[in-house]
């Protein structure tokens, strides 16, 4: 994505600079907010493509962020990345997640790793060319089962989302397209609670503190990506005490009949 936007919350001082530094060479926007309402401020006004937050800061720190971008309609899908010493800390990393950050990392000096993350949160890989659904049929046979031409089609290799012969223009988080790609594999069938957090959160080791709350935002957040009516949703529907159900054809889903 070329003149992406970040926005750098980090109450450091010389941090947003520095990696203003890195990252505007590379084709990144950088602004930086020196507080946590600030940021929260920023975000808000100018709607940045991702966000790179610190957890420990004064008065309103990055937990108390996440939650106030995550309820903002405005700023929910901004991808949030923390980079924090507290990211070394089992507990603080689930906590962030439960709050809904789409990566945790531990602060360091090596901006490779944060580089890399931000390319894939972004989407940054090779663009695909627009494809009409015959071209789609052919491209994706060798990995995908045959399909008409109507219904959701998901291409993991790519992360690339097709309703009806046609390219969706949504870029998934990582987390998003970690449960699109476990719910496409598992397509047709039932997917459980449990297997949705060990795929998504497959690098936690309690997975048990990844709450259904922040499970159903997740969920709520990649409906609104591929359904046409995220409210009424045809592909991505709810199992009630089970977990969910990807139905490519959109065809309602009968538990009794499996």
């Amino acid at each position: 994505m070329q003149n992406a936007k970040l926005l750098v919350i980090d109450d450091e001082p010389g941090f947003g600079e520095s990696l203003a530094d890195w990252f505007t060479p590379l084709g990144y926007q950088v602004s930086e907010a020196t507080s946590g309402a600030e940021g929260v401020e920023l975000a808000l006004a100018q709607r940045p493509d991702a966000i790179i937050l610190d957890i420990l800061m004064p008065g309103m720190d990055g937990f108390a962020v996440i939650r106030a971008l995550r309820e903002n309609d405005l700023t929910r899908d901004i991808p949030i990345v923390v980079w924090s010493v507290t990211s070394e800390d089992l507990s603080s990393r689930l906590r962030g997640l439960r709050f809904g950050a789409d990566y945790i990392l531990l602060k360091s000096k090596e901006l490779h790793e944060l580089e890399e993350v931000l390319r894939r949160t972004l989407g940054r890989r090779k663009p695909a060319s627009a494809s009409s659904p015959a071209t789609l049929s052919a491209s994706l046979s060798a990995s995908l089962p045959a399909v008409s031409a109507r219904g959701l089609i998901y291409d993991p290799d790519e992360v690339l989302v097709y309703r009806d012969g046609v390219r969706l223009n949504v870029e998934l988080t990582p987390n998003e397209a970690s449960l699109m790609h476990c719910l496409w594999e598992n397509r047709n069938h039932l997917t459980t609670r449990d297997d949705i957090a060990a795929s998504v959160y497959s690098d936690v080791q309690n997975r048990e503190g990844v709450s259904n709350e922040a499970m159903d935002r997740l969920v709520g957040r990649l409906r609104t990506k591929i359904e046409p009516d995220p409210k009424s949703p045809r592909y991505l529907q709810t199992v009630r005490g089970f977990g969910y159900r990807l139905a490519p054809s959109g065809q309602p889903f009968n538990h009794e009949g499996g």
